[in-house]
């Protein structure tokens, strides 16, 4: 629709929506700097993140299987009522604390396990899984059936080995989720960041090795890494 005679003023901003040059001019410098505000923002929280990942500490919701427990600056947990916390998915932490992986609900425990006892001893293929565990009734984190993507993104997942791995892909021009069907990108692998045993493994690392080599990839699409070695 076109609306004619009407006058758009910010409260915030020294604009307003006269078709002026002058408008037009401060118009542009103010989202210009708004976007820049937003770039140092985003590299300021991956900096942030990166120094928990460093030390130790989860950076992001629990994977399928694990659970957040909320912890302190030296890694003992934090009691409510004499019983440690244990979040719930989606729950957010106090601003003070931190979290790290724990074992979590069983049946999703079974559902990993059996993701990658299948691929590693009788060489399932993702989808032949997928229908596996929509069959036994499992679900996804989201509460969706398994498909073969979903299968795959488990199965390369090195925190299910007791590792931390952080700074894979790049948010749009250090920017998250501003620009629509934007694509993540991969960083460089050697900007990728790998912290050892920070958890509790649900597989062994014989198990997720032999995984790993049936997939064949060692940095597209999963970056497979053999244990032992750390960025």
């Amino acid at each position: 629709a076109l609306f004619r005679s009407v006058t758009i003023v910010s409260t915030t901003e020294p604009i307003c929506g006269d078709a002026g040059l002058a408008n037009g001019l401060m118009g542009y410098i103010s989202a210009h700097q708004n976007r820049e505000f937003l770039v140092r923002l985003s590299k300021d929280v991956r900096r942030g993140l990166k120094t928990l990942v460093q030390n130790g500490f989860w950076p992001s919701g629990a994977p399928l299987g694990y659970a957040r427990l909320v912890v302190d600056n030296n890694h003992n947990p934090v009691h409510v009522n004499g019983k440690p916390v244990i979040l719930e998915r989606g729950q957010l932490k106090g601003s003070q604390n931190h979290v790290i992986l724990v074992p979590g609900d069983d049946r999703e425990q079974e559902a990993v396990r059996t993701m990658f006892e299948k691929r590693a001893y009788e060489d399932w293929g993702y989808r032949r899984i997928a229908q596996a565990l929509n069959r036994k009734g499992f679900k996804t984190l989201k509460g969706k059936p398994w498909k073969d993507s979903t299968v795959r993104s488990c199965l390369t997942n090195m925190a299910y080995l007791g590792h931390t791995r952080y700074g894979i892909r790049r948010k749009y021009a250090g920017v998250r989720n501003q620009v629509d069907d934007t694509k993540l990108t991969r960083n460089p692998e050697d900007e990728w960041l790998l912290v050892e045993n920070t958890h509790e493994a649900l597989v062994t690392a014989d198990l997720f090795q032999r995984v790993a080599d049936s997939i064949g990839t060692t940095g597209k699409r999963g970056g497979n890494r053999a244990p032992g070695r750390k960025r």
